[in-house]
């Protein structure tokens, strides 16, 4: 099954249960549900990617995942993270649907848009690049070491 259709599956079905829902908390208490573009707060900060609606699912099975018109979050995964890694989580899925496919393409427009936007500083791009050190490349993913010089030299 591809992760397309699991995602669209997923989004039809929260959408005929009637998931939709405004949710102003933190990361960590992110609700389930399909949220409109811009219903969406992360910590505090309101999550807009142009029309992309927003899927938060505890189910799914990674922090954070896109798919043409749709952006997958797990709120269970996100918990684990201060408040600039899901921000940061969130745009680089936004670089996709901007960008396409490409992870250096995402984490670059994510670290451009954060900067501009003024919520990503220097010392939070070195907390993520703390968290992303270790990371090893695995299929389409550069190592965490890489991905933090392509977000650093597009800050």
């Amino acid at each position: 099954m591809s992760i397309a259709f699991s995602l669209n599956r997923i989004f039809g079905l929260a959408v005929c249960f009637g998931l939709l829902a405004v949710m102003t908390q933190p990361a960590h208490a992110l609700k389930d549900g399909v949220y409109k573009p811009g219903q969406l707060k992360i910590a505090g900060k309101r999550m807009r990617c142009g029309k992309v609606k927003t899927l938060v699912s505890s189910k799914y099975w990674m922090a954070g995942g896109s798919i043409p018109g749709l952006i997958g979050l797990n709120p269970r995964k996100l918990k684990k993270y201060s408040r600039i890694e899901p921000w940061m989580i969130y745009t680089h899925e936004c670089g996709h649907q901007r960008k396409g496919r490409s992870e250096r393409k995402a984490d670059c427009w994510a670290s451009k848009t954060g900067h501009r936007q003024g919520w990503l500083k220097r010392a939070g791009l070195k907390r993520i690049c703390t968290t992303l050190r270790n990371d090893p490349a695995k299929g389409p993913y550069p190592s965490g070491k890489t991905r933090c010089k392509i977000m650093k030299r597009c800050f």
